[in-house]
């Protein structure tokens, strides 16, 4: 404990000694007053009386810099109007016209984007200011001691939100400052918000048609009396071969799976997925990275497209209605259907059995068992599909370029491979979302079907089958049986699996005998899904050939209506009217906070002392400083006692302590504060 006339012999002071005066500690009943020798003078400790706010230097900063607080939310409502102006100039350079907007459109894009950090910033100083002289104000006028602290408080939206809760204080008044505080974080967002970029016009409703395997195609054609398929066989190889090469390039770049070359939006193969039953009819989340898709090319989907009106020769303006492929942002929902091959034997052959009468001259063949010659009069069993495939042991499995040669069937000459598939048609429905980005699955589910339509395929004629079949194994021109392990057309087809699989069997069966299943049922899913894919890729391109939407009109036979709640890709940059809003009433908001604030200041005598350390040195008797002082503010006081070391400490003795802050110093008697305690 303090005593009379205790001596402070600060350490490496050489200042003269001064007498002080200090009260001391009420709970000690006593009301004597004694003096304490300080061993230094304060800096710079006013000894004289003096008027309160006499520093003009002082007082002319404080106008500068309210000034400035003042003009900052000036500038932000210049710069939201001028996005406004912005606007109008740029309404019209959208879509292709889009690298045509003004220089001060890219300048407030670019500025916005750092105004979301500034406005924070510029937002918490305005309004602590504007708080903190509140709580001053009202100190001086006379307020309940919550008021002030819940003002001296507030310095965020969630320190506001804590002391109305500690305080037990829900009034108009709380409420009203989380009001305030809340435009901290709309206002920095209607920054970024009100002019932004927009990858399209408003959504609204928009009528889609998608084609249906009801169109038919080129191959529908017993014979090509009038050359059409000949005609389109070059622009079917060459898709085909884009829609490959089109995919293997956007694995290696890392790019997602889901969208074909053009854009176009893929069907997953729902049974491909490690975590869903096949069997399931319900929505499961399509992720790209979990599902294979049934083909390497989507189908198109016309949007009613209007054109930008036009005065004709005679001075109308007119816009045109067409159907176009265009790009699309939004959402909607459509059923499709796919052929689906499931595999469900292979076996090894010599080359003998291959078939030689589909396409000649090929190591492939395609063909298919149990056909109808009307779909009306289907039974109910799914088409087979063979699938073969040959080799010659002339370079054996491998590149010959390589060095590496392996024989191949028991060094046999030659040797075919024959996989039995299920041809089936599952029904999907989709739940699709659109980014400037493209089109891809979000949910997608399986529908019942009876099992008619479910073996009712495109393939299941058998005119069409020849002709389809056939031209699928050309597609991509002639394998060379050099490279079949290697070569990009055999891995298409599941060549690869199949020769590999007739190698493991004659030549390593006893090795493998304990594993032959397992491999088996490996190679039957690899070359179900490279059938199925190459398949529907075919048939998916040959549809989108012979499908001229551009001149469809009146009724559609053929396609499928969907609506489509989004907007055609058009990019554009686009006002915000509501946060337009948000921000004129967030700079004004801030606007009167600044101006309150400096008239605030003007009203206030008393000095800042709230919420400083060095305010607790303020008539205290367990710090003892010299006389006067009373007039400087928080901040002017911690400078002058900055040579000064407080501590928090028990500074009454007995069975019953009390905490308070004391001068800490070597010759002082305080004890710590300790748990065992007990305090008042």
């Amino acid at each position: 404990m303090l005593s009379n006339n205790q001596t402070y012999e600060m350490l490496d002071r050489k200042d003269p000694p001064v007498t002080v005066r200090s009260i001391e500690d009420e709970n000690e009943g006593s009301q004597d007053l004694y003096s304490n020798t300080l061993a230094y003078q304060p800096h710079d400790w006013p000894t004289e009386p003096g008027r309160l706010q006499e520093d003009h230097q002082y007082e002319f900063m404080m106008n500068a810099y309210d000034a400035f607080l003042c003009f900052i939310p000036l500038f932000l409502i210049a710069k939201t109007t001028l996005c406004i102006v912005a606007w109008s100039w740029d309404r019209e350079n959208t879509g292709y016209y889009f690298d045509q907007i003004s220089l001060l459109t890219t300048f407030l894009i670019e500025f916005n984007e750092q105004v979301v950090t500034a406005f924070t910033i510029v937002f918490v100083t305005i309004m602590t200011t504007m708080t903190r002289r509140l709580a001053l104000y009202h100190a001086q006028e006379g307020a309940y001691i919550t008021d002030i602290e819940q003002l001296q408080a507030s310095i965020s939206l969630p320190s506001t939100i804590k002391m109305v809760f500690s305080l037990r204080k829900f009034t108009k008044f709380s409420a009203a400052l989380v009001a305030v505080w809340s435009f901290y974080y709309l206002g920095s967002q209607a920054s970024k918000r009100e002019y932004a970029y927009a990858p399209s016009a408003p959504y609204h409703d928009l009528a889609a048609i998608y084609p249906t395997d009801d169109l038919g195609s080129q191959f529908d054609l017993v014979n090509d009396v009038n050359s059409t398929l000949s005609d389109a066989l070059p622009f079917l190889n060459n898709a085909m071969t884009d829609a490959y090469e089109s995919s293997w390039r956007n694995a290696k770049l890392g790019k997602s799976d889901g969208l074909d070359s053009t854009g176009q939006t893929l069907i997953p193969d729902l049974d491909t997925s490690t975590w869903m039953e096949p069997t399931a009819f319900d929505w499961v989340k399509v992720r790209p990275s979990e599902f294979y898709y049934v083909s390497r090319a989507g189908r198109p989907l016309p949007v009613n497209s209007t054109s930008r009106p036009y005065k004709t020769d005679e001075g109308k303006t007119v816009v045109d209605t067409y159907w176009s492929d265009t790009r699309i942002v939004g959402d909607y929902t459509f059923k499709a259907n796919h052929m689906k091959l499931a595999c469900s034997s292979i076996d090894v052959f010599p080359i003998e059995r291959f078939p030689i009468g589909t396409v000649p001259n090929m190591m492939l063949a395609l063909n298919v068992s149990a056909l109808a010659d009307d779909s009306s009069t289907l039974i109910a069993q799914p088409t087979i599909l063979e699938f073969w495939a040959r080799w010659n042991s002339t370079y054996g499995f491998g590149n010959p370029e390589s060095g590496y040669s392996a024989p191949l069937f028991n060094n046999q000459s030659a040797g075919s491979v024959k996989v039995s598939c299920n041809v089936t048609r599952p029904r999907v429905e989709m739940r699709i979302s659109c980014q400037d980005t493209g089109c891809l699955v979000k949910q997608a589910r399986y529908l019942h079907v009876n099992l008619t339509d479910l073996y009712n395929t495109p393939i299941s004629k058998p005119a069409f089958a020849s002709s389809f079949l056939s031209n699928l194994i050309w597609s991509f021109g002639v394998p060379d049986e050099r490279y079949y392990g290697m070569n990009s057309e055999q891995y298409w087809y599941g060549q690869t699996y199949l020769i590999e699989y007739a190698n493991v069997t004659e030549t390593d069966l006893e090795e493998y005998n304990q594993t032959m299943e397992e491999y088996r049922e490996d190679t039957l899913s690899s070359v179900s899904h490279a059938l199925t894919e190459a398949v529907n890729t075919y048939w998916n391109v040959a549809l989108n050939a012979s499908t001229p939407f551009e001149t469809l009109s009146g009724s559609y036979p053929g396609w499928e209506s969907i609506t489509v709640h989004g907007a055609i890709y058009d990019q554009r940059y686009e006002i915000y009217w509501p946060w337009i809003a948000v921000d004129y009433f967030s700079c004004l908001l801030l606007l009167v906070a600044a101006a309150y604030s400096f008239w605030l200041r003007k009203k206030t005598l008393a000095p800042d002392i709230f919420g400083y350390v060095s305010s607790l040195t303020r008539d205290n008797p367990h710090v003892p400083v010299p006389p006067g002082g009373s007039t400087m503010s928080g901040i002017e006081r911690a400078r002058h006692l900055q040579d000064y070391k407080l501590k928090i400490v028990d500074v009454k003795g007995g069975e019953v302590g009390k905490v308070g802050v004391a001068v800490a110093h070597q010759s002082t008697t305080f004890d710590r504060l300790s748990k065992q305690r007990k305090y008042m």
